[in-house]
């Protein structure tokens, strides 16, 4: 008997709706996995989807994530990434960044060109928040610092907790003093 979802494989389950397939759950049949994945191609993730996806891959291995047979062709695939640029290859192979191009990438990757930046202060503002509210334990879990500290070997941060983020507002209610584990949590919440 051969798989009802139209894959041309040999039936070995029997579904809940009466139909028989090649796999012990339909969505992982081959020809409805084409189908589902057609129909997804091209639709916007928001935010909150790919922080679900990050965390439902967390901790696994290609094997877990994708069978056997697809994770062997994935490492396979990244192995030979590597060598694709490798000496003559590369595009940049025997050439020498001009200063002028050089210069052009520092001015695109420096100051509010920056990923990083917050307005020119970001850093020296937390600094200066961790001296007037730090405290010897984190606001949430309630972890004492020196455990922390002996465990972690880096210091509380401090989350910033007005919205829109305002770093400059120098107040208690401004601010927390968090672990490293909490503050990721706090910002994946906002």
């Amino acid at each position: 008997m051969l798989c009802d979802y139209g894959c041309g494989k040999e039936a070995k389950f029997l579904m809940t709706s009466g139909k028989w397939c090649c796999e012990d759950f339909y969505t992982k049949c081959s020809n409805n996995r084409k189908k589902n994945s057609c129909k997804n191609l091209g639709k916007l993730k928001t935010e909150k989807h790919k922080k679900n996806i990050s965390r439902a891959k967390l901790g696994k291995t290609y094997e877990e994530m994708m069978g056997e047979e697809k994770a062997k062709q994935q490492k396979e695939l990244r192995r030979n990434q590597g060598k694709l640029k490798i000496g003559d290859k590369n595009p940049m192979f025997g050439k020498h960044q001009t200063n002028e191009s050089i210069q052009k990438t520092r001015i695109k990757i420096t100051g509010k060109n920056n990923y990083g930046w917050k307005g020119g202060l970001g850093s020296y503002l937390h600094q200066k928040a961790k001296e007037m509210f730090g405290l010897n334990y984190c606001e949430k879990c309630k972890i004492p610092i020196e455990k922390y500290l002996k465990n972690h070997k880096i210091n509380f941060d401090m989350h910033c907790t007005s919205k829109p983020k305002d770093y400059s507002i120098m107040e208690k209610s401004n601010w927390k003093c968090l672990c490293r584990k909490c503050h990721r949590e706090e910002e994946n919440i906002e």
